[in-house]
């Protein structure tokens, strides 16, 4: 059961994600001496807000790494300290670390390292292992990118943000929902009965190949950006014209003609190169009909690895990410003590 909190047990700190349509930030909660996130929402986005949260508490029932805080918050009278921002709002709770698109920052983890195959092809069977569960529980994701999906404290990719999630046979609020580049075809196309768990196995493709090689599935080269920029009045402009080109060469793509190269044995490669292709399939009936068989080949894909390489340790201390890491969990800790010591 939901548990309505007043706002005042919570005290804000940080924007987590300051371009997000719902305004999410860091806060501690003074009752369970925690850190939270508190997710907010415009009068408008109510019902979706609603929703997810009715999805986490169903997740929270069937004993899903249960995470999220069972406490939300939807009195319209209370009235929260900020600024701009709806009154309604559910809490989350906090979980340090970072997320695949800074794990997998060519800087840090260079693409020409085996270590970097193995770190990708682990991400992915956690992130498939997720959406099995999501998937038997008839839970859409939507939005499988990098930036959501978390390396945890334990080492483990976690699948978060469950804002446009979506319950099978319910309604969609909107259909035209995702990021673009990570977005499979029926969400570009607008096209609402489309949209099934084969949406989700798009962005697993798309991110895979993204941790792999560094660059977008769906992009446009520096010299494409430098002519757009040129053309266009302002950022909006750029903006809007950007998000039809990807969203043309989304229609456009063509899984037959993907390429890219790893290094070490070819059978990995032709292992992930397959699972690839059957991901990014056009059609939704050509992609893998369930993820329980995309988590299976993925594992298989990792065991091929592993059978190259040895183990991969993947840990948030291991090198070559583990000195930011180390560093960024030090900070936590010292900052939750002393959350710590003036609640008390």
């Amino acid at each position: 059961m939901s548990e309505d909190r007043p706002f005042n047990t919570y005290r804000t700190g940080k924007v987590l994600l300051p371009r997000s349509n719902a305004g999410v930030y860091r806060a501690w909660d003074r009752v369970r001496k925690t850190d939270v996130v508190l997710k907010f929402f415009c009068d408008d986005q109510i019902r979706a807000g609603k929703e997810e949260a009715a999805l986490i508490q169903d997740l929270n029932k069937h004993d899903w790494r249960p995470f999220f805080l069972d406490s939300v918050a939807w009195q319209p009278q209370l009235r929260s300290n900020v600024p701009d921002l709806s009154p309604y709002c559910f809490s989350l709770e906090y979980i340090p670390g970072i997320d695949c698109h800074r794990v997998f920052d060519p800087r840090r983890l260079p693409t020409y390292l085996p270590k970097r195959v193995g770190i990708a092809l682990t991400a992915a069977v956690h992130i498939a292992a997720d959406l099995e569960v999501l998937h038997d529980n008839g839970i859409i994701h939507r939005d499988i990118k990098p930036k959501n999906a978390l390396l945890n404290e334990d080492g483990y990719f976690q699948l978060i943000d469950f804002g446009i999630a979506h319950r099978i046979g319910n309604d969609l609020l909107e259909a035209n929902l995702g990021t673009l580049g990570y977005a499979a075809p029926e969400q570009v196309n607008n096209d609402a009965t489309a949209t099934c768990i084969q949406t989700d196995h798009w962005g697993v493709g798309a991110t895979l190949y993204r941790m792999l090689t560094g660059t977008p599935l769906i992009n446009c080269s520096e010299r494409e950006l430098r002519i757009l920029k040129s053309r266009c009045r302002d950022q909006r402009d750029f903006d809007d014209e950007y998000d039809n080109i990807r969203m043309d060469r989304t229609h456009e793509f063509d899984a037959d003609r993907l390429k890219f190269e790893i290094p070490g044995h070819w059978g990995i490669h032709a292992s992930i190169l397959r699972i690839m292709k059957r991901c990014l399939r056009h059609n939704p009936a050509d992609r893998y009909t369930s993820t329980e068989e995309l988590h299976h080949d993925l594992g298989f894909a990792l065991s091929l690895f592993e059978r190259e390489y040895g183990l991969i340790d993947h840990r948030p201390t291991s090198k070559p990410y583990g000195k930011e890491y180390y560093k960024f969990m030090q900070q936590e800790r010292r900052r939750k003590a002393r959350e710590k010591a003036k609640s008390q």
